[in-house]
């Protein structure tokens, strides 16, 4: 080889270290900007953390789809959250609510507890406050024993489909006293949503 052509050949080595340095040094910049910047979630995660934030968004929403002012919106929002409340617990009984006395630490204390352990943590049982929800309590228990009698399956499924006939009245009270704020336009929107009948 040539004195010329190595001289060529080494100009081009230099050349091609010298041009893949600095992007070399930016991306290594921008792993560790990565790496420093608190982790903010995938986007339809961003508030598993804050049901609250959650809450208000939805509230938002609500406010918009119906078309109603501020003033209006003060009468009507809460009539509509305790339809939604009540829909909501008699959707899912057992988890309306928190017992009393058992903050919301109690439960994360026993499933940490029981990660420790290596144990799978078991469902929240703190939530069962409602009446709905503690009569559906008592029979899932009773019939997690061993040999529960016929006669008290008979008086808890009892006591459940009295608590749930409850709320299903208090929900239609509910219902119509959030129907009497409404004009039809906004009463057919909300039966579309499926939250009034």
């Amino acid at each position: 080889m040539s004195t010329k052509r190595c001289v060529l050949a080494v100009a081009i080595c230099l050349a091609v270290v010298a041009v893949s340095s600095p992007v070399a040094g930016q991306r290594q910049g921008r792993n560790r900007q990565r790496a420093a910047a608190p982790r903010q979630g995938a986007p339809g995660r961003m508030n598993q953390a804050d049901p609250e934030a959650t809450r208000e968004r939805m509230t938002q929403r609500l406010q918009q789809r119906l078309g109603v002012s501020e003033t209006e919106w003060q009468v009507i929002q809460p009539r509509l959250q305790k339809v939604m409340e009540l829909s909501r617990q008699l959707d899912s009984p057992g988890r309306a609510g928190r017992a009393p006395g058992a903050g919301p630490g109690a439960a994360n204390q026993d499933r940490q507890a029981r990660r420790g352990r290596g144990q799978r943590p078991r469902p929240n049982t703190a939530r069962e406050t409602t009446a709905l929800g503690k009569a559906a309590g008592e029979l899932r228990q009773l019939l997690a024993t061993d040999a529960p009698t016929p006669e008290d399956i008979n008086a808890r499924l009892a006591a459940l489909r009295q608590a749930r006939q409850a709320l299903k009245q208090d929900l239609t009270q509910a219902r119509a006293q959030l129907q009497q704020t409404l004009t039809v336009k906004q009463e057919a929107t909300l039966v579309l949503m499926g939250i009034l009948e």
